[in-house]
């Protein structure tokens, strides 16, 4: 995940395109395909955790966390050395103070902890839902 978000905001920042905000949906692509096959891996792994939907946000919830939290810790220092996309992004945005490398981050941060959370939960539901229709106990025959 990490390395999904990394290799996305540079192949947006070189060609000039970090500041549209609409390019920033294919990090959700990323975050949740993530999310889908760490949950998978994870049911796969403990077929008996099939229908806890908690083991299944909390793993996908430990998958975001190091994904986000990594991904944070780059683009915290990227935005030290790169002050210049702070101020494009403050000349974008209407917000009295304005944000700093810290809070650039710590948003990031804060969006990609809420996707994973509402990202696992669906997702466990779904998985769960397609893992139990496939165990042999339901079958007619």
């Amino acid at each position: 995940m990490m390395a999904g978000f990394i290799s996305f905001f540079l192949l947006m920042y070189v060609p000039g395109l970090a500041q549209n905000y609409w390019l920033r949906l294919f990090f959700i692509v990323i975050h949740l395909g993530v999310l889908a096959l760490g949950i998978h891996n994870y049911r796969q792994n403990r077929e008996n955790s099939v229908d806890n939907h908690v083991s299944g946000v909390a793993a996908g919830m430990a998958t975001s966390l190091v994904g986000v939290l990594g991904f944070y810790i780059f683009l915290f220092l990227f935005l030290t050395f790169e002050s210049n996309l702070v101020t494009q992004i403050n000349t974008q945005i209407d917000v009295d103070r304005g944000v700093n490398l810290v809070t650039a981050s710590a948003f990031m941060f804060v969006e990609g902890i809420s996707a994973g959370l509402i990202g696992s939960y669906i997702l466990a539901r779904l998985i769960d839902s397609r893992l139990s229709e496939e165990t042999p106990e339901n079958s007619i025959l």
